[in-house]
């Protein structure tokens, strides 16, 4: 092994580690707008979209209904709400910190799509606008599909550029899995 292989890895396993943290910092920014948020009355109340998610996913984890009113939008969004209701209870609490997880590991990928299109400078710059932007921190702390639709949209992204450099059933199959999702 020569020493430029050596030094590359040495980076890549550097940038990993600022990937990671990129990801602790979009949980942490998503925390204390929660923290911050906790007195307002939608807080632990969802309304509009938000509660219709809720009712629908409550619905399913108590009495296990699945009627015609889950097709008013897509179908995956409230069958994850589902799936946390059943393993945590119903709550909204519980629904919205594990959405910050999922923020956090949108931040990581973020970072990741942007090192491997441009390198480390613009894949740090692109992971922390992901992570302070306004809107995205809102909405992904609600009850809404918002945030699973950033973390699909940056793992196609990150599928398209592997179809791009080496094209393969198996990045089809995933690009033909997440599209779908």
């Amino acid at each position: 092994m020569d020493g430029s292989s050596v030094n590359r890895k040495a980076w890549e396993a550097a940038d990993w580690r600022v990937g990671a943290l990129v990801g602790v910092f979009a949980v942490c920014v998503r925390l204390l707008y929660l923290a911050d948020s906790a007195d307002d009355p939608s807080f632990l109340l969802p309304l509009v979209d938000s509660w219709t998610y809720h009712d629908l996913a409550a619905g399913l984890a108590e009495n296990r209904v699945f009627d015609e009113k889950f097709l008013w939008q897509a179908v995956f969004y409230p069958a994850f709400l589902a799936g946390v209701y059943a393993v945590f209870g119903v709550s909204v609490l519980a629904a919205t910190l594990v959405q910050t997880v999922l923020a956090g590991v949108t931040g990581f990928l973020t970072h990741r799509l942007g090192y491997r299109l441009f390198g480390g400078v613009p894949a740090l710059a692109a992971g922390l606008i992901y992570a302070l932007y306004g809107p995205l921190v809102f909405f992904e702390t609600r009850l809404l599909a918002t945030g699973w639709t950033a973390f699909l949209t940056v793992v196609l992204a990150l599928i398209l550029v592997s179809v791009d450099r080496a094209p393969g059933w198996r990045s089809f199959l995933g690009l033909g899995l997440v599209g779908a999702l």
